[in-house]
């Protein structure tokens, strides 16, 4: 009896022992591999973040050239814009210099002169527009309406209604000019703020 408990109390312990080596290996190859993948991982996961942040970049650089090149298209247009403008305005003042002075066939053609620049400029304008910010692209848009509707007014008036016109001209002259003079400064603050030159 003695024998057999000898037996089954060697054969136990020998069961345990090949059991804890068993279990031993398998936690030693199974940490083996869990390393493996963590390293794998961990390159594969390098590898794919150096992918996307180059790509990123490439990217990045490509709207960097594009708001570049828009930017350098932008400083062309307000240029362009002020000068254009500019000489308009002097136009629409000349138009509106003592009208009372003028005759109602010189004031038929100053007034026709008028509308053919007014066409010129705000065609020009319309194809620029995108470029400038919406509140100088309104105010630009609206400012020489009442000049243009007192030009349509005067090439369909007769002597009899012509101080009124003249009214409505001079009512409206101090108007255009505060607002032509603000819509200059604007204008050429944007231009500044392109080049980085503080006004």
């Amino acid at each position: 009896m003695n024998e057999i408990i000898q037996f089954f109390g060697g054969a136990t312990l020998l069961i345990s022992a090949i059991a804890w080596l068993i279990r031993s290996i398998t936690v030693h190859l199974l940490s083996k591999d869990i390393e493996i993948f963590k390293q794998t991982l961990k390159v594969e996961s390098d590898r794919e973040l150096a992918l996307l942040k180059s790509s990123l970049e490439l990217e990045n650089e490509k709207v960097r050239i594009k708001l570049s090149g828009l930017e350098v298209r932008r400083i062309e247009v307000l240029e362009e814009l002020h000068i254009k403008f500019t000489e308009f305005s002097i136009r629409a003042s000349n138009f509106t210099y003592d009208p009372e002075m003028r005759d109602k066939n010189e004031l038929v053609e100053i007034a026709d002169e008028f509308i053919g620049e007014y066409y010129k400029f705000y065609n020009y304008f319309r194809n620029v527009s995108i470029f400038l910010p919406k509140s100088l692209e309104d105010s630009i848009s609206k400012l020489h309406d009442a000049h243009f509707n007192v030009a349509i007014d005067i090439g369909n008036s007769s002597t009899d209604n012509i101080e009124v016109i003249l009214n409505t001209i001079n009512d409206n002259v101090s108007k255009i000019r505060y607002e032509t003079s603000d819509i200059n400064r604007i204008i050429s603050k944007e231009f500044r703020e392109l080049l980085g030159v503080n006004s």
